[in-house]
Order: C-alpha cells, then sequence, then structure tokens
C-alpha cells in the first residue's frame, strides 16, 4: 500500500467516524492515546496482523467513536514519537509489523 492509498483509507475512517457510522472491524483500531510500548501492545498489534491474514491493517491515534462531542481529540501523549516504535520493535521476536 503507498502513502496516499493510506491517507485515503485513514481519512475515510475518519470522515465515517465523525459521521457516527464507524465501528472498529479487523483491521482498523481507533486509539484516544499512544500506548505506551511494551509487551502488552506488541501482542495485541501481533494479535491484529494475524487476525487480518496478510492484509493491511491501519492504527489510528486520537480518535475516540465513543466520544458524544470530540470524536477527534487528537493525539495529546508526551510520548517521543522518535522512540516509540524503535522501543516497540524489540518486544517482537522475528520482524516488527511495519
Amino acid at each position: 500500500m503507498n502513502p496516499r492509498q493510506l491517507e485515503i483509507w485513514a481519512l475515510n475512517v475518519i470522515d465515517m467516524v465523525k459521521s457516527g457510522k464507524y465501528q472498529e472491524d479487523d483491521l482498523v483500531e481507533l486509539k484516544t492515546e499512544l500506548p505506551e510500548p511494551n509487551a502488552k501492545i506488541a501482542r495485541r498489534i501481533a494479535g491484529h496482523a494475524n487476525t487480518a491474514r496478510g492484509e493491511n491493517i491501519l492504527w489510528l491515534i486520537g480518535i475516540d467513536e465513543k466520544s458524544e462531542t470530540n470524536k477527534i481529540p487528537g493525539f495529546n501523549n508526551n510520548i517521543d514519537l522518535a522512540n516509540w516504535y524503535p522501543s516497540l520493535q524489540k518486544y517482537f521476536i522475528e520482524l516488527a509489523p511495519k
């Protein structure tokens, strides 16, 4: 999947969330906040990737589909993004998902 296709997919999901017509599925995970990179999140990502059976998966951070007033609160964590993914990769035995 190229960056443009990924952006279109993400924007479509965001539009559906804003209109109240979206529920998570096997390919998309919505998180209000970026989780700490730990073994639990690594297992969750691995499980999500396994469930998708080779299809691309999408995690969108800063979206609260259950909120009645502000479904897109935005990203507000104090996590260093430059180190988040490298910190997560160490929990995978072989290759971490891209």
